[in-house]
């Protein structure tokens, strides 16, 4: 399409059993103004197919085949470098959106030069539950209390239920680790942004698993270490600006929590390692005393180096 008002991002990856409903809920939108760039993260589903069908179908839809798996920063990133809209969104492949969302959201955008609006949003979890997410209103707040609320996760952090104009993710600098990468970059997107507005109705549908990417064990561990890395990497970036002081306390705070989320991960290599070498009897003794603690348990084993900086650990 020549000269599409807005840009819409999809990622895909995995998507089949719910790609029609998303693709649908986008082409029967109100407005047609729009161009859909369809990213394929080498989904090893019939997702890549299907995105080539509905290619032939509509002249709006450009699609981008990754060879390999990138990971959901480089298919963002991707999408981004594609498109040519003065204002760009995104909708996860699994989610849907109401009919009328890209007519609300620029219409509110363009009526008073807004440089990013945002939506309610309905978690749909995948055991049949409804459950509204966490509702922020902007109107009357300060860009500090926007950037404090969503270091505090009281602000949705992730970019589907946003409409931004697209030079804001000019000067992004992206994280390193792809688990709260949204929250790296819309709290910079928020710091860019002149005016943000509030389209106060759910219109975007958020399809949320019960076992999520921090549920399985063989996954959770590196997903805390990656979550505590990326607030590193914010606070970082924060720690640059002349009007850091306005978000440290905020940001200190959510370094602690994670840290703390952190040693848990610790604990679980620990326990992994001890496993090798301590005998499965003493592990079933030690089970049967719950009231003996880990360190009076394992110091009998552990050199006193380590217990040390468990202790270290522990106190921080």
């Amino acid at each position: 399409m020549n000269n599409p008002k807005i840009s819409v991002v999809v990622a895909v990856y995995n998507a089949e059993k719910y790609f029609k409903q998303c693709m649908e809920s986008i082409l029967s939108q109100t407005f047609t103004e729009f161009e859909l760039i369809l990213v394929n993260d080498c989904s090893p589903d019939k997702s890549p197919q299907m995105c080539d069908e509905y290619a032939k179908l509509d002249g709006r839809i450009k699609v981008i085949h990754h060879k390999t798996n990138q990971g959901s920063i480089v298919t963002y990133r991707d999408g981004i470098d594609a498109s040519v809209a003065e204002y760009i969104t995104f909708v996860d492949s699994d989610d849907w959106i109401e009919q009328d969302t890209f007519e609300r959201m620029y219409r509110k955008a363009v009526s008073e030069n807004f440089d990013i609006v945002y939506c309610d949003v309905i978690r749909f979890i995948n055991d049949g539950t409804l459950m509204p997410d966490k509702t922020y209103d902007t109107r009357g707040k300060e860009k500090k209390d926007m950037v404090i609320a969503m270091i505090e996760d009281k602000f949705t952090q992730y970019f589907p239920n946003k409409l931004l104009k697209r030079n804001l993710f000019n000067n992004v600098v992206w994280p390193d680790y792809q688990l709260r990468e949204d929250t790296v970059v819309c709290v910079q997107l928020l710091l860019d942004a002149e005016k943000i507005g509030y389209e106060y109705s759910i219109l975007y549908h958020y399809r949320q698993y019960s076992s999520s990417i921090c549920s399985p064990k063989k996954n959770r561990y590196r997903a805390i270490r990656q979550e505590y890395e990326n607030y590193k990497k914010l606070n970082s970036l924060l720690e640059s600006r002349p009007d850091y002081h306005l978000y440290s306390q905020a940001m200190q705070q959510k370094l602690k929590n994670s840290k703390k989320i952190d040693r848990f991960r610790l604990g679980y290599y620990m326990k992994r390692f001890f496993m090798a070498f301590v005998p499965y009897g003493l592990l079933v003794l030690y089970r049967a005393h719950a009231d003996t603690s880990a360190k009076k348990f394992l110091s009998f084993f552990v050199p006193y180096g380590i217990i040390a900086i468990y202790d270290r650990l522990a106190t921080k």
